[in-house]
């Protein structure tokens, strides 16, 4: 796999660094992997090959990248575009499908397949979760990006799930939130709400129905902490169904790493995916400060699920 990159240009911050840029630029490598990269020779500046780290690029230098052909684990592919116009786009994706490439993921990736149907790059906004479904915004320009980012910081997301449990009509948590020491659980990235936390969050929650053991409800994030309402739900007694970092046992995470999802797996989650949707975004357009407000319909193992419980 080649990537080709002329992007220095995007950025007033030149001179700079080769392995500094590559990190910050392509997140999906640390520096020190990226350092693996260079050294290995698989990194060309302007058609030579590059071994120094340390090497300062300037703007409108041309970076290749061949980088080591891997297998990725296939994804759901879905993906529907719910707005666009000259400086950004909303899409709605699966719950089955990273946004950014990182670990095991590059091609398969919402970032990647855009870029690949637009023929241009692409600026996500902000961030959603691999199995979290519905909407995520794109700018088209870095400067639109920068823009979109404080005006979604400033709007109204909405988010439906599926937890386990009857939950009351209206409730919140407002518990700080920070990474799990190692010695808390045996998932590397797990994050925990407690009086330890290092991150103020807060997330307002509203049941819309219960059915069964489990109810459907919508969360509104104020703040927006990494994996904030999954740990605030799980932190409120309601985690949600299919979680498996933040579903009550997270060694079903570490068995699906290990084994993939197995049918005595599925069995314990009751859904293959986490069962969260980014439902709705509102926010004042980074252009001409128009109010608008993007919809994803629910999605449809949203639908099955509720089906097969509430009648069951």
């Amino acid at each position: 796999m080649t990537v080709k990159i002329n992007e220095c240009s995007y950025d007033d911050n030149f001179p700079v660094r080769l392995d500094s840029y590559l990190s910050e630029r392509f997140s999906y490598l640390s520096r020190s992997s990226w350092q693996k990269e260079i050294k290995s020779g698989r990194i060309l500046i302007n058609s030579t090959p590059c071994f120094l780290s340390s090497l300062l690029l300037k703007k409108g230098d041309l970076i290749k990248f061949t980088a080591e052909e891997k297998e990725e684990p296939p994804v759901d592919f879905s993906h529907k575009i719910l707005y666009e116009d000259s400086f950004f786009i909303a899409v709605q994706k699966s719950g089955d499908m990273p946004v950014h490439p990182a670990g095991k993921y590059f091609q398969n990736t919402l970032l990647y397949i855009l870029e690949k149907e637009y023929s241009a790059k692409l600026f996500p906004a902000h961030r959603i979760d691999r199995e979290t479904s519905g909407i995520i915004l794109f700018a088209k320009n870095p400067q639109t990006a920068a823009k979109l980012q404080d005006e979604i910081s400033k709007g109204q997301k909405t988010y439906t799930a599926i937890v386990r449990g009857k939950t009351p009509s209206e409730f919140e948590n407002s518990t700080s939130i920070g990474d799990s020491p190692e010695n808390m659980s045996t998932v590397r990235k797990k994050r925990f709400a407690g009086k330890d936390g290092t991150e103020k969050a807060h997330t307002s929650f509203r049941t819309v129905f219960s059915f069964g053991d489990f109810s459907f409800i919508k969360a509104f994030p104020e703040t927006g902490r990494l994996h904030q309402i999954r740990v605030h739900l799980e932190n409120s007694g309601f985690p949600i169904v299919g979680d498996k970092i933040y579903g009550g046992d997270d060694s079903l995470f570490v068995r699906f790493i290990n084994e993939g999802m197995t049918p005595e797996l599925e069995e314990k989650l009751l859904m293959k995916r986490c069962a969260l949707h980014a439902a709705s975004i509102e926010i004042k357009h980074p252009d001409n400060g128009i109010n608008i407000k993007i919809n994803s319909p629910m999605p449809e193992d949203f639908i099955t699920f509720i089906k097969r419980h509430r009648n069951g």
